[in-house]
């Protein structure tokens, strides 16, 4: 319920405040398991994609925002998991691959903190990890609002979901997330200024 309600907040005031067009939502499988992974440029991107997406959005985020008792006890009741940001915890990898497996969607930001919109690289290897644990697909998804202002101009753009079964059988080594990650990463880069 909370979430809903969220959703539909955050919707009216992105459409309201800011021109706002969205591509490529046809990709979006109905149901299943699935990894929604998008860039990270500003504090709004959990929004954009959560209602970017018409299923709900478990994200993963990075404890230091649970710490203040209130928003922790909101942001658990919207559904996001506290995550450290350096080495996820097995709690953390355990509740996001039971999540992906029951066909829940699940957001991460793979690289962990805010970076410009031209830099997709630095990325974090827990999005591979949870994906080959769990087999489910990775959805790429390109936000990009230059300014960031009222008014101003935000794409969001959705890729095709990303098949991960070519790693199945794999041992999940470091080279192999590694190589998985710059994948999901590259994916996200070439929607970049595309309507795919």
């Amino acid at each position: 319920m909370l979430y809903t309600i969220a959703r539909i907040v955050f919707t009216i005031y992105f459409r309201l405040f800011y021109r706002l067009k969205i591509y490529g939502r046809e990709h979006l499988p109905s149901d299943g398991g699935l990894i929604v992974c998008a860039n990270h440029i500003s504090g709004a991107d959990a929004m954009l994609v959560g209602l970017t997406i018409k299923r709900k959005v478990y994200f993963v985020g990075k404890e230091e925002l649970f710490k203040n008792k209130l928003f922790g006890k909101v942001l658990i009741g919207l559904g996001a998991i506290p995550t450290n940001r350096s080495k996820a915890s097995m709690e953390t990898m355990r509740t996001s691959v039971n999540l992906l497996k029951e066909g829940n969607v699940l957001g991460i930001f793979a690289q962990g903190t805010r970076m410009s919109a031209d830099d997709i690289s630095s990325a974090k290897s827990g999005v591979s990890l949870f994906a080959l644990k769990a087999k489910v697909p990775v959805l790429p998804i390109f936000i990009s609002a230059p300014r960031f202002r009222i008014f101003s101009k935000i794409e969001v753009f959705v890729g095709k979901p990303l098949s991960l079964e070519k790693y199945e059988g794999l041992k999940l080594k470091t080279d192999v997330l590694e190589m998985v990650t710059e994948e999901i990463m590259q994916a996200i880069g070439s929607l970049k200024g595309g309507r795919d």
